[in-house]
């Protein structure tokens, strides 16, 4: 099967509108910006994501990417929806990293006061 065949068949889009969607995104991962190119190195290309639902194409993201958020959006135990998940979770990495960081640099104030270095 071509894969023009196969992008028709799987997604409904041409080879052409991939391309399309791919020069839109710069050649480069929606969410990440792994490029395109540095994929092919390990014979892997930027996949279409789309709803399993409605069938509507979304972006191209790197597999892992794609993984990522299937497993988020797609998930039964999930009761809030990928978009809220998201916005949880991004908050969340951001209160926790925000703690870690602020613990890291009163420990470095400490350990270093003696020394006449200061860290702001």
């Amino acid at each position: 099967m071509s894969r023009d065949a196969y992008l028709q068949d799987r997604y409904n889009i041409t080879e052409e509108q991939y391309n399309d969607l791919l020069r839109r995104q710069d050649g480069k991962c929606y969410c990440c910006g792994q490029s395109d190119d540095s994929l092919k190195e390990i014979k892997k290309r930027l996949v279409v994501d789309h709803s399993h639902v409605s069938g509507y194409v979304r972006a191209l993201l790197c597999p892992f990417c794609n993984s990522i958020f299937g497993k988020i959006a797609e998930n039964p135990n999930n009761n809030l929806g990928p978009e809220q998940y998201i916005l949880n979770l991004l908050k969340y990495v951001l209160k926790h990293n925000m703690e870690h960081e602020a613990s890291v640099i009163k420990e470095g104030k400490e350990r270093y006061k003696d020394r006449g270095i200061g860290i702001r």
